[in-house]
């Protein structure tokens, strides 16, 4: 990184090739402050490994322990780093979710609601962790037994908690050889990158990271509302022609500082989806499908979406960012008219836009496009869909990677793009000639090999997760230096 930069600063994008040797987990390595090796690998050693569960919420952290949430707000309060730990999490354990910089639990998945409100508030979580049992003031592991104050230590991305406390060292801040490289990558690449965040400092990182704009999630920002469970039975009442007035309030308060941090950044909301895994939980998704069968189409209940334009316009005031808020699901024309309709009257403030996740929606992305803009192409879901495989499954290293290497695929969904989603590639960069508003969104870790692909199939706008954001620019930027060579445009 540092000689890239330097090269960068002596010749300027001249020196272009040498972004070839910057690998995309060079970014990854300084994005999010992490442990120091040397404390990590002292850790390991020594034994301090009490559970490895799933890595929910990226991060690592420290800080002392906490088995209930009143506690862990009583100690933050005091000044203290809390890793709150539970057998389970439920909304009455909210405050302190908020309160802790860590939470572990002994069960659930990656869409439980413990990894759902802690990718939400951007705190790291493992959960899933079945050598851990919760007694009272006690947390046992194996023979182990650790109580509240005591120090333990939290990998979101591995999905691992160790006894003690380990050093995190943040290289993101100040690192002005990483500014230097994201920068080249951002003019070389030549891409509107926007980056999915949830909280105002996630917003503040996806603006360091070269993202010229933002994307929240509604369900993400009403995670931490503690009228959530009023909202949802609100919904849950309401027939056709309800106001959602509950609803429509806690939007505007949870996104006016979201706009207020972004500034002049592009800024996308995605509209409450009961379809998604990763919010079936938060949102009671199962329960509301049997109350209200219509909440499962994007226009089913055309008053959901006008609460939430209307909950936007108003936190936008006076001087808010450029906001869209995009449908998801939508595979017709007729449902984008439709939604084009309801955001008539708020156009001044909201503009109306598409998620499309089916093999349906991105062959007629051109058409839907004819009524909404923005457009974003949801990659994961489609190849996804074409696997016949749920989502969740590509977001996770395990068990796709031991199946692909038992030979059973003869192509990895996570990492490059199926030939039978080939024709619908070339549908949506038709359909992007006319409508430069239509873009890919790619969850998850993203590759070199997926992006270069993309790109030559007219990649315009892209959006990806915060943390992604740097390692995309530099794949793009590597593609691009790529071509010229191939153009014979530049040298090695």
């Amino acid at each position: 990184m540092r000689i890239a930069a330097d090269f960068l600063r002596e010749h300027g994008d001249a020196a272009a090739s040498i972004l070839e040797t910057v690998t995309l987990d060079h970014i990854r390595g300084v994005v999010r402050p992490s442990f120091a090796d040397a404390d990590l690998d002292a850790a390991r050693a020594s034994g301090a490994l009490l559970a490895q569960g799933v890595g929910a919420s990226p991060g690592h952290v420290s800080g002392v322990l906490a088995l209930d949430p009143d506690r862990a707000e009583a100690l933050a309060r005091e000044g203290h780093p809390v890793v709150l730990a539970r057998e389970v999490t439920s909304p009455t354990d909210l405050h302190g979710m908020i309160a802790a910089v860590g939470v572990v639990t002994v069960t659930g998945g990656a869409t439980s609601h413990a990894a759902v409100v802690a990718r939400a508030l951007g705190t790291t979580c493992v959960v899933g962790c079945a050598e851990l049992a919760v007694t009272g003031e006690v947390l046992h592991a194996g023979g182990r037994e650790l109580r509240e104050g005591d120090w333990v230590s939290v990998d979101g991305d591995a999905g691992a908690v160790y006894a003690g406390r380990i050093d995190v060292v943040d290289a993101l801040t100040g690192n002005t050889d990483l500014d230097e490289v994201i920068a080249a990558c951002r003019r070389i690449a030549g891409v509107d990158l926007l980056a999915r965040a949830a909280t105002a400092e996630e917003i503040a990182r996806a603006r360091h990271l070269g993202a010229s704009g933002v994307v929240v999630a509604a369900a993400d920002a009403l995670a931490t509302s503690p009228e959530l469970p009023e909202i949802l039975a609100e919904i849950a009442a309401s027939g056709s022609g309800g106001g959602y007035e509950r609803l429509s309030g806690a939007i505007t308060a949870a996104f006016a500082p979201l706009f207020e941090a972004a500034g002049d950044l592009e800024f996308g909301v995605r509209a409450i989806d009961f379809l998604a895994d990763e919010t079936s939980e938060l949102l009671r998704s199962s329960v509301l499908a049997d109350q209200r069968p219509e909440l499962a189409l994007p226009v089913g209940a055309p008053e959901l979406v006008t609460a939430q334009l209307r909950g936007l316009a108003a936190a936008c005031g006076a001087a808010g960012p450029r906001v869209h808020l995009s449908v998801r699901n939508v595979s017709d024309p007729g449902e984008a008219a439709a939604i084009a309709r309801l955001a008539a009257p708020f156009a001044a403030d909201v503009s109306a836009g598409a998620y499309i996740a089916s093999p349906r929606g991105a062959l007629l992305a051109g058409q839907i496009a004819a009524h909404l803009e923005p457009i974003w192409v949801e990659l994961r879901l489609i190849q996804a869909a074409m696997f016949g495989l749920p989502p969740r499954t590509l977001l996770t290293t395990q068990p796709l990677e031991r199946y692909v290497g038992g030979g059973m695929l003869a192509v990895n969904p996570r990492h490059e793009i199926d030939p039978s989603v080939e024709p619908l590639l070339r549908a949506v960069a038709d359909a992007a000639e006319e409508h430069p508003g239509i873009g890919w969104r790619v969850s998850g870790p993203v590759s070199e090999t997926l992006l270069s692909r993309l790109r030559q199939r007219g990649l315009r706008r892209l959006a990806v997760d915060v943390d992604e954001a740097g390692p995309a620019l530099l794949a793009l930027a590597k593609a691009a230096v790529a071509d010229r060579r191939a153009g014979g445009d530049i040298e090695r």
